[in-house]
């Protein structure tokens, strides 16, 4: 993979800079999860407190609070931001886990899960603890 210097600007007073090497062109995955579930084909219309206007797979859906979107439920809407908790089960290498949802200027969503289990450890033996 290529690398390129990136111009930084000058440091302010009594601070130090280095050059930064970065591989050239855009990353091979911007942004946060690959979509799945309902996320997959959705975007927002309309997000404020508490409230979502959703467009999913081309019908309309409004979300609230405790409202349940596909196997989670809806904890928060704020102004382009949805949290959404996934329940223990939904997904047994996960378990319970959080989905942070976040849309751009399209409503266009992205993605980023916070399990609460770490998905790489083995399961527990039997008897040991």
């Amino acid at each position: 993979m290529e690398s390129k210097l990136v111009d930084i600007p000058p440091p302010a007073p009594g601070r130090t800079s280095i050059a930064v090497a970065r591989p050239a062109g855009p990353p091979a995955f911007a942004g946060g999860s690959p979509l799945t579930g309902p996320l997959k084909n959705t975007r927002a219309l309309a997000l404020k407190d508490g409230e979502a206007q959703l467009l999913v797979s081309g019908s309309a859906r409004f979300l609230r609070v405790g409202d349940a979107f596909g196997t989670d439920i809806v904890k928060s809407i704020s102004a382009g931001r949805i949290v959404l908790e996934r329940p223990d089960g939904a997904d047994p290498k996960m378990g319970r886990a959080f989905v942070i949802v976040d849309f751009d200027p399209l409503g266009l969503p992205r993605t980023r899960v916070i399990s609460m289990k770490d998905p790489t450890l083995p399961a527990p033996i039997a008897g040991h603890r």
